[in-house]
């Protein structure tokens, strides 16, 4: 049964990774989260973390446009992020495998899909604005913020 698993893991991995290089020239569209997600929801929080981490370790490692391995706290804190965004697609489990959906359920599931975005950009932005803060100070790195106009 775990080698079973194991090769719905590596199909869902290898269809993240496909999707982010096959649209990885239109700006803004990624398909890797929801198909992180759907591994999740389809394979349970283990395996949905592990298609998650692998999946983006893949695409940002070894992305033409930049790779991530440039900025190795922005690497870790995609892994992490994607990740995440598969524990919670396997979390999430019970409340997918219903036969009837409440309109309550499906505004629910969209405030967590806004959720996990956030989150991943929060993940994400926090380590450029950490070096910022190391390479020049909490002062002269917070002062655009803190400046009266």
């Amino acid at each position: 049964m775990e080698l079973n698993k194991l090769v719905r893991a590596a199909i869902f991995c290898a269809l993240a990774v496909g999707m982010g290089f096959s649209l990885m020239l239109i700006p803004n569209v990624e398909l890797i989260t929801v198909i992180v997600f759907i591994s999740g929801l389809y394979l349970g929080i283990g395996w949905g973390t592990l298609v998650g981490g692998t999946a983006i370790f893949i695409y940002s490692g070894l992305n033409p446009m930049g790779s991530g391995l440039a900025f190795p706290p922005l690497f870790v804190m995609q892994i992490l992020g994607m990740a995440m965004a598969g524990a919670i697609g396997g979390l999430v489990r019970p409340l997918f495998f219903k036969k009837e959906f409440s309109i309550l359920t499906l505004a629910g599931l969209c405030l967590m899909g806004f959720s996990i975005t956030l989150i991943y950009d929060v993940f994400t932005t926090l380590p450029d604005h950490l070096s910022n803060i190391i390479r020049l100070g909490p002062y002269q790195a917070l002062s655009p913020f803190l400046s009266k106009k």
